[in-house]
């Protein structure tokens, strides 16, 4: 292979005038702002958004199954609340 060399010097990095580092630097806290406003305004935004949608989609309302699959949940791992609570704090041998 054959190599061309160039007789070009290597440019020097251009300097900022005070100017344009005041740019930078309110460029850079404008996007900070506005990227923490976004942040929460999508935020609030998608709260509402994910209720309606549950709502609609009628995740608001329990069924049998729903009921059936948290009672073999509690079966499956031989725990209830209040098994728990009169087994740490000695409440079952006083009622």
């Amino acid at each position: 292979t054959c190599l061309i060399m160039s007789d070009s010097k290597p440019t020097s990095p251009s300097t900022l005038t005070h100017t344009g580092k005041y740019l930078v630097i309110v460029t850079a806290f404008l996007g900070w702002f506005f990227g923490g406003m976004h942040m929460a305004i999508t935020g609030g935004s998608m709260r509402s958004a994910a209720k309606s949608l549950y709502i609609h989609a009628g995740g608001d309302v329990v069924t049998a199954d729903d009921n059936g699959a948290a009672n073999s949940l509690v079966k499956l791992n031989g725990f209830s609340f209040m098994g728990f609570v009169q087994g740490a704090y000695g409440l079952g041998e006083r009622f």
